[in-house]
């Protein structure tokens, strides 16, 4: 009897990226080689030997659950498969590690930058607010807090 050649990695793609970790420039070469996710199709343990070409029949090779998350526009796949499609400059800078995957969104017009706040206090608030805005920008945005308190919404 005649052993078969193993197929593929032998290892879920989730396991791929955690081994690859905080790097891009991998990260990128693996959604090149792999199928983008999508909805439904079930992760086999084949996935990178067989992309892009067309699907190998599967003889004995159990379906591997998908524990990677489900497509969505804003993940680091996501934005990585799309720079290389529409922005190979930015692609090259993320790749880099000049620039995160989010601030390249960010820089194409795909994202709108976005910030977290702490809600401890309200000094707290004001200064990572100014600090994330300056001063220019603050100034409206004081001006409109200061209107909802001024005129507080009878809605709620």
């Amino acid at each position: 009897m005649q052993t078969l050649p193993l197929r593929g990695l032998g290892a879920e793609l989730a396991v791929i990226e955690r081994l690859i970790g905080p790097r891009p420039d991998l990260l990128a070469i693996l959604y090149q080689l792999t199928p983008p996710r999508s909805p439904g199709r079930p992760k086999t343990l084949n996935d990178v030997q067989n992309f892009p070409g067309p699907p190998a029949p599967v003889e004995e090779t159990p379906a591997v659950s998908a524990t990677r998350k489900k497509a969505a526009g804003n993940n680091v796949e996501n934005i990585m498969r799309k720079l290389a499609k529409d922005r190979p400059d930015l692609l090259e800078e993320v790749t880099a590690g000049r620039m995160k995957a989010y601030a390249a969104a960010v820089e194409a017009g795909w994202r709108k930058p976005q910030t977290t706040i702490p809600l401890t206090d309200p000094e707290t608030i004001a200064r990572k607010l100014f600090d994330k805005l300056g001063s220019e920008q603050a100034q409206p945005v004081c001006a409109a807090l200061t209107q909802l308190v001024v005129e507080p919404d009878n809605d709620t």
